[in-house]
């Protein structure tokens, strides 16, 4: 907190001293490409970090960012593949503006592409290089035709990757008697893959209609060696292969009422294999997975008036697999065979929504809605199971805006937290294929909780922004790794619900240009600060979420210059401590330090050199296991596991033909 508040009271201290900041955009209703001139702008990406105190939020569907008027499936990566040449002009839409659907948004930006009869290729490469002589590459092209309101697009990437939280390290482990064994550690890993995928867009039966398509394999490899005068091997295989298809659908029947649909569809086949073998002991586990999830959504807007906005919808969602899997090692007899294990299972979420945006004059927008989500999963095995569950989810936000500079956003939401299938198998394979093996029956449901936020954003100096937010949430049936008692006295571990707890979180946002001092420098300051408390089902004492971070830090500085820029980023890492029945675990990384530069020799043309993980980030994860429950029973070892990962150079070269 005290570094909050001294961040917020430097900035405000700051700013009379450069209320006449240099060389930034001037804050317009649309800029072209004359507007970038001498920045190293080669993209849409690139040219939305030039636009005065705007900021890229959201993704997909959320966004508030538009092209052709339309939010692209995949925010981040449809503005890196668009060129800054195929762009006629980014318009600024704000608040009220009764053609768009602002999403809660004060304002959009459009990017409005050229209709060209050419088409655009961009070429780029670039590779990872490692110390030890490592080189791992990565090759792709983008062709992209926009004419007459039809865009077509195709795609082709090739890459292959090394495992960064690998390398050298060592494994400690100290017995109850006071023993401590000691293996050095080498571990190793890399993936390769390919993505092919193809898009178009268009005019269709009074309506436009966008339809996207991607196919992607994936394959890795994970070894470590663990030497300690006796050898030790663990190795990890897997390979995917992945098909999606996407479709949407807009027609404005007349001038207040549009429809949307979206349709979703994708499939995954996974094979996969872990082997282990010690001196006396040697197992495997293989799975072949196949994965089918879909998605169909229908939303009507009705566009009431200038200052009011409604609209209902519907979405449906299925996941469905079929997974077979053998576990085969030394403790097996020569005559046994073992089986093969199949699960097969499905997910069907749907909502039903309604919701209405009002602006009753030109500073306050109020948001509200109601939804309400359903979820049932049913699984088909050596046993069947079936569980639904049904929440309403209702919302409301208010936002004031008096000027261009200021704004206030106060919020209260019901959410439902994320419950997958795998959750409920662990449940149901007790309740359905041992309950008598139970010394107590087993419930699990979603967390739900109230969610109350309250932000301030506050911009300044052109291209400056002091944003800061406090969120609280209140949460009913909070979800942790639970004991699970048997009638034969043993304790397993299991997910499940521990009563009510709350979250909060505060967080700033600070961007500084330092124009007087460094011509088009700027300085970026992320925070968040985490608190939690929930019950802890062994102990009964009031503690912190699992997995929960109590600090995120993130602090930058970039210059841009023409035909160039350059910069560097730290990153405070990670420290977080997770509770399970009979252990607790702490999983610790230090600080990824980077810096780079970027050359745009001409304005198709541009190459990006980076220095990553400049600190050589070292990795640590400790794990305390006792003999029974954690609380009040012996204990059984202390494990201790520690990497050195290793600094790499990233080079990319981006051309358009």
């Amino acid at each position: 907190m005290r570094l909050l508040w001294l961040t917020s009271v430097c900035a405000l201290a700051l700013l009379p001293v450069q209320a006449n900041a240099a060389d930034a955009l001037s804050t317009a209703a649309s800029y072209t490409a004359s507007d970038f001139v001498g920045k190293p702008v080669q993209s849409a990406a690139d040219a939305l970090k030039y636009i005065p105190n705007f900021i890229v939020t959201g993704s997909g569907g959320s966004s508030n960012v538009l092209i052709d008027g339309q939010r692209p499936s995949d925010t981040n990566d449809a503005l890196t593949r668009l060129p800054l040449n195929q762009i006629e002009r980014i318009e600024r839409i704000a608040a009220g503006n009764g053609n768009y659907d602002m999403q809660g948004h004060s304002e959009l930006i459009n990017i409005v592409r050229k209709s060209m009869s050419k088409p655009v290729i961009t070429i780029h490469s670039s590779a990872n290089i490692y110390p030890d002589g490592k080189i791992k590459p990565q090759v792709g092209f983008t062709w992209q035709k926009n004419q007459n309101g039809r865009n077509l697009e195709a795609g082709l990437d090739l890459y292959q990757n090394h495992d960064e939280g690998t390398g050298h390290g060592d494994k400690y482990t100290t017995y109850a008697d006071g023993t401590t064994r000691h293996q050095a550690l080498d571990s190793k890993g890399q993936s390769e893959g390919a993505e092919v995928r193809a898009a178009w867009g268009g005019p269709a039966s009074g309506g436009r209609l966008d339809v996207n398509g991607a196919m992607r394999y994936n394959r890795s490899a994970f070894d470590a060696v663990y030497e300690n005068g006796v050898t030790e091997y663990e190795q990890r295989q897997n390979a995917n292969l992945t098909q999606e298809v996407s479709g949407r659908y807009e027609k404005a029947l007349n001038k207040r009422f549009k429809l949307n649909l979206n349709l979703w569809g994708k499939r995954n086949v996974s094979d996969s294999r872990t082997d282990h073998q010690k001196p006396d002991e040697v197992s495997t586990y293989s799975e072949d997975k196949d994965t089918r999830e879909g998605s169909l959504a229908a939303q009507a807007t009705w566009h009431y008036s200038k200052a009011l906005m409604l609209q209902a919808g519907a979405e449906s969602r299925f996941n469905r697999f079929d997974a077979e899997s053998l576990s085969i090692g030394s403790w097996l007899d020569e005559n046994t065979n073992p089986e093969t294990g199949r699960t097969r299972g499905e997910e069907q979420r749907g909502s039903l929504y309604v919701s209405g945006n009002w602006r009753p004059n030109e500073t306050l927008s109020i948001d509200s809605g109601l939804a309400v989500e359903s979820m049932t999963f049913r699984h088909r095995g050596t046993y069947a199971a079936e569980r639904s569950y049904e929440y309403p989810k209702p919302r409301l936000s208010l936002q004031w805006k008096p000027d261009k500079v200021f704004q206030v956003r106060l919020s209260r939401a019901r959410e439902v937290g994320y419950m997958g299938y795998w959750d409920f198998v662990s449940i149901a394979e007790w309740q359905y294929e041992r309950p008598d093996q139970l010394l107590y029956p087993l419930n699990l449901v979603p967390y739900r909780q109230w969610s109350n936020a309250f932000s301030v954003d506050y911009r300044f100096w052109e291209k400056g922004q002091l944003a800061l937010s406090f969120e609280r949430n209140d949460i009913d049936d909070a979800v942790e790794r639970v004991p699970l008692y048997t009638q034969k006295g043993n304790i397993e571990d299991i997910i499940g619900n521990v009563g009510d707890g709350a979250n909060q979180q505060i967080s700033t946002r600070l961007s500084v240009p330092i124009d007087d001092y460094l011509e088009n420098g700027m300085i970026r300051l992320n925070a968040t600060w985490y608190d939690s408390e929930i019950t802890d089902p062994i102990t009964g004492l009031k503690r912190r979420i699992s997995g929960q971070t109590p600090r995120t830090l993130s602090l930058s500085f970039n210059q841009d210059r023409p035909g160039m820029s350059w910069g560097w980023s730290v990153d405070s890492g990670w420290n977080n401590t997770s509770w399970r029945a009979r252990e607790i675990s702490q999983s610790e990384g230090s600080p990824w330090v980077s810096l780079y530069a970027e050359f745009k020799p001409s304005p198709k043309l541009s190459v990006r050199t980076e220095l990553q993980n400049l600190g050589a980030r070292t990795t640590r994860y400790d794990v305390t296991r006792y003999e029974g429950l954690r609380s009040g029973s012996a204990l059984s070892y202390e494990e201790s596991t520690q990497r050195d990962s290793e600094p790499k150079l990233y080079l990319r070269i981006r051309n358009e033909l």
